[in-house]
């Protein structure tokens, strides 16, 4: 079957202004156009897409404010330059210290 490609463009996490902006364009091209609940599929995608990624990036990395965290996946992830868990340490130990 065809596919809008106003649909596609609806695919990223800001809802609904992105459905909504598909729906205009469409219209203004051809009134008997109705997009917007088509285009929320795609939109609300986008949204559950952009919670995976972070759910992923926070699995991995860890929680931001823990600086060991980075130190400790340093050996998994790939090589590391020299001098760069002591500064990691460096900076962990700052922010200890700030607590």
């Amino acid at each position: 079957g065809r596919v809008n490609p106003l649909i596609g463009s609806a695919g990223v996490s800001a809802v609904p202004m992105a459905a909504r902006v598909s729906q205009k364009v469409g219209a203004e091209t051809d009134s008997s156009n109705f997009l917007l609940m088509h285009a929320m599929g795609p939109n609300v995608a986008g949204v559950i897409g952009s919670a995976v990624a972070a759910g992923v990036f926070i699995s991995l990395f860890g929680d931001v404010a823990a600086l060991e965290s980075h130190a400790a996946i340093a050996d998994i992830v790939g090589t590391v330059e020299p001098g760069i868990k002591t500064a990691i340490a460096q900076v962990a130990g700052v922010a200890e210290s700030l607590r």
